[in-house]
């Protein structure tokens, strides 16, 4: 239903973002059909839906995609995280492919790694940790989704010479 739309509506921008959840769980802890059913539940289901949008970008010479990451492919990832960031590193490194495969289609991909932000993802966060955190943000605040969304906004509207970018945004080193 959603690629019969994706082709009805003609689309020309794709944003990739969604994420079914994250196991905090030390890695040598984790069961390793966890690694396979994430994988199958968050990259494979990206993976169909941009090869989709490409084929239509293609056909029309024109698209833009973009693709929420996270902060936590930076520097020092949090511990526990090591499925959720090693699948963000994966859809780090195929929308780096789609940037150099796509480009002479006049598409583009880039990425946007927000810092953290206080949502249902990590509702369950620590408000020690979270005060530690927050104090080493440049502007001692947390990202707010709307902010992120202004990001993906300049991302949808800027040249196409912007293409294959990863835009950091609030990120401290050693956050967590």
């Amino acid at each position: 239903m959603l690629m019969n739309l994706m082709e009805e509506e003609n689309i020309d921008v794709l944003i990739n973002n969604a994420f079914s959840g994250i196991k905090k769980e030390h890695f040598f802890k984790m069961d390793q059909a966890h690694f396979s059913t994430s994988f199958s539940e968050n990259i494979i289901p990206v993976i169909r839906i941009t090869q989709k949008a490409i084929g239509i970008f293609r056909k029309n010479r024109f698209g833009k995609i973009i693709t929420i990451l996270s902060s936590s492919i930076l520097n020092k990832p949090p511990i526990g995280w090591s499925c959720y960031v090693a699948e963000k590193n994966y859809l780090l490194s195929l929308a780096k492919s789609w940037a150099i495969e796509n480009s002479k289609f006049n598409i583009t991909s880039n990425m946007i790694s927000p810092s953290f932000m206080l949502t249902d993802l990590n509702k369950d966060t620590d408000e020690r940790l979270l005060e530690d955190m927050r104090s080493k943000l440049p502007l001692q605040a947390f990202l707010k989704p709307e902010e992120v969304a202004e990001s993906v906004r300049f991302l949808v509207y800027c040249t196409q010479q912007i293409n294959g970018h990863n835009l950091i945004i609030n990120q401290a080193e050693n956050l967590i």
